[in-house]
């Protein structure tokens, strides 16, 4: 079985020295959408520090074959901005 990377940049960088062993890209591609769904629950990796950050899944010779690259924004308007904007 061929062997997958899932790596992660983002307010850290964690390199996946070990890989998982899955059937093939495909499979690949749902644990890094699962993998994912997990890291945005997960609030220690929130989006306070960095709002964008990446999962790459590299091949056994090191080929990316797939990455999600997630950005997010906080729409929570400030009551500062209101003021000035005229908004109440």
């Amino acid at each position: 079985m061929p062997r997958y990377f899932f790596n992660y940049e983002g307010a850290s960088q964690q390199t996946d020295e070990h890989g998982r062993e899955l059937g093939n890209d495909e499979d690949a591609r749902l644990a890094a959408i699962g993998l994912v769904c997990d890291l945005l629950a997960d609030r220690q990796h929130g989006f306070d520090d960095r709002p964008r950050w990446r999962v790459t899944v590299l091949a056994d010779n090191q080929q990316v074959i797939f990455a999600i690259t997630t950005a997010a924004e906080s729409l929570k308007r400030s009551a500062v901005i209101d003021a000035a904007r005229g908004y109440t």
